[in-house]
């Protein structure tokens, strides 16, 4: 029964693994994005290390969603070293008081601040989850 339990489950975790990691080796630093945020016109996903490293399903989630309508990119305002080492003049720039907070930008000015996630939206269902974010996304420029 064990064997035949660890049939089933090792090829869905490592499906999600693999998807989660692939995922995370596409974050952007901020030091590595800042010569070209400035010419940027899409969706940012402004958060930091810790966050991605403890919810890459939910980021895969946003990065679905948000790459359908634009071009999406998350960047790791913390460059991966977590909380301890947050690049504060990003958030000040951007006016972001909450991570991971999603805007909108067009040639690096925020056209819009889509949405701001507190622990709640992070642990919704999929399903739940992927409704809000159609939903911020849709009304980004009332379209």
């Amino acid at each position: 029964m064990i064997v035949l339990t660890t049939i089933i489950i090792y090829p869905i975790l490592y499906v999600r693994l693999k998807r989660d990691l692939s995922l995370l080796k596409k974050v952007i630093k901020i030091n590595d994005f800042e010569n070209q945020i400035e010419k940027y016109t899409g969706f940012i996903i402004f958060t930091e290390s810790d966050l991605l490293s403890d919810n890459p399903s939910f980021f895969g989630i946003c990065m679905n969603v948000l790459s359908k309508k634009q071009t999406s990119n998350i960047v790791d305002i913390s460059n991966g070293q977590g909380l301890k080492k947050i690049e504060y003049r990003w958030l000040k720039k951007y006016s972001i008081n909450v991570l991971p907070t999603i805007v909108s930008l067009e040639n690096g000015i925020i056209k819009e601040k889509i949405i701001s996630f507190n622990n709640n939206i992070i642990s919704f269902p999929k399903k739940k989850l992927t409704t809000v974010l159609r939903s911020a996304v849709n009304s980004v420029g009332g379209e």
